[in-house]
């Protein structure tokens, strides 16, 4: 279930969460959570903070990963950092071999940042993502 609260901040800008819980994976595939669709001509900045259990309860794993993008007028979204997601992570648990994680990405096919969460080979885990980010209006 998602859950939101928009807050305009300014004339400027307008921040936005989005809480998306629960969230399930069932392999080490990485999957797309959330997206967020991006017009001509704005600046994001995102953060999405995770935490992550699996089924047993016996491994657990939390932190959040922050990256900023662009769309000009006329052009693909993209990242405003040198690489594909411009992605700054900071990651927390116990997990052995393969810990859950969490990437931002430009989706230049749809025009959207993509909250994409990788889980576990053959381990179910259970998410629970907050989502929130800032655009210029």
């Amino acid at each position: 279930m998602a859950n939101s609260e928009t807050i305009n901040i300014s004339q400027s800008y307008t921040k936005i969460t989005k809480i998306i819980d629960p969230y399930q994976t069932t392999n080490a595939t990485q999957q797309t959570a959330y997206s967020i669709a991006i017009p001509q001509n704005k600046a994001v900045y995102v953060m999405a903070v995770f935490f992550a259990s699996d089924a047993g309860f016996t491994s657990c794993v939390g932190g959040k990963g922050e990256a900023t993008f662009l769309r000009a007028s006329g052009n693909l979204v993209r990242s405003s950092g040198n690489t594909s997601s411009g992605l700054l992570t900071t990651i927390l648990g116990n997990f052995l071999l393969g810990q859950p994680s969490i990437d931002l990405v430009a989706n230049t096919s749809t025009q959207s940042i993509d909250v994409r969460v990788t889980g576990k080979l053959a381990t179910t885990i259970n998410w629970r993502l907050e989502v929130t980010y800032y655009i210029n209006t």
